[in-house]
């Protein structure tokens, strides 16, 4: 069976108190691990939670065997689900992404468990249909999204790019 390798991911900073972690917060990253089977780097799974640490998860050695790199993803709420953005648990998995095709991987697929399926299907709606940033109509324009336009405030947005989307 291959070796189990860690992975160390560089990620975006996100706002203050999204993690517990002051170290966290000065140079934020991600952790996996991965099973990476010799021969050709055809196709590569990940398989993640938005706070469950799935470093161990029971199917990385299983994909490994039948020559699937599998990959246990941690987000940055590892443990922490009082303060998760589920916005940014994407971000996290889209470095995941990033960083087994930077590996060379022509595949990646996404794998569904537990609370990872919302977060898989979320990540792809996103990655085939990206929800456009609304602008706020405010005395101060700003760049508002979901989470920091309150539904009192939200009459104030108007998406910046769309008029009438279906």
């Amino acid at each position: 069976m291959a070796e189990l390798q860690l992975a160390v991911i560089d990620v975006k900073p996100g706002a203050a108190m999204e993690s517990q972690s002051g170290l966290q917060l000065l140079r934020p990253r991600i952790y996996g691990a991965f099973r990476a089977p010799p021969g050709p780097k055809k196709i590569a799974a990940i398989v993640m939670h938005p706070t469950s640490n799935f470093m161990g998860h029971y199917l990385v050695g299983p994909l490994a065997e039948r020559g699937i790199c599998c990959m246990g993803l941690n987000s940055r709420y590892v443990g922490n689900d009082t303060v998760l953005l589920m916005e940014r648990a994407i971000q996290d998995l889209g470095a995941g992404v990033q960083y087994l095709r930077a590996a060379g991987y022509e595949k990646v697929f996404l794998v569904g468990n537990s609370g990872g399926a919302a977060l898989a299907s979320f990540y792809q709606a996103q990655a085939e249909n990206l929800t456009p940033p609304l602008t706020c109509r405010t005395a101060t324009p700003r760049t508002c999204t979901p989470t920091t336009c309150r539904p009192w405030t939200a009459s104030r947005c108007a998406p910046r790019t769309w008029a009438a989307r279906g």
